[in-house]
């Protein structure tokens, strides 16, 4: 009879949602803006923050480890500009379909 010890914790089932764009002040460097998580697993539940650049780096490692496969777009990266109404916008809705 199989140990518990090897039964795999997670059934793959997993739900997320993203919330609204919350501008995050810095007292040194710039201000950036964190895209809340929430969500629940076979775990229990997630509720995490992410910057876009954790996005981006995340979509990176997917097309390295999963070639061919097909993994939805983000948005393009902004070097000015990334705190703005309709950049959060449209990133929020982007990474929304990411997620």
């Amino acid at each position: 009879m199989p140990s518990d010890l090897y039964k795999p914790k997670n059934d793959g089932y997993i739900v997320l949602n993203l919330g609204e764009p919350e501008l995050k002040k810095q007292t040194i460097g710039a201000d950036y803006i964190e895209y809340p998580i929430t969500g629940c697993d076979s775990e229990g539940d997630i509720a995490v923050a992410r910057r876009y650049s954790l996005f981006d780096e995340f979509r990176t490692a997917l097309r390295a480890r999963f070639p061919g496969l097909y993994i939805p777009p983000l948005p393009s990266k902004k070097i000015t500009g990334n705190t703005e109404d309709l950049t959060k916008l449209e990133r929020k809705h982007f990474l929304g379909l990411f997620l």
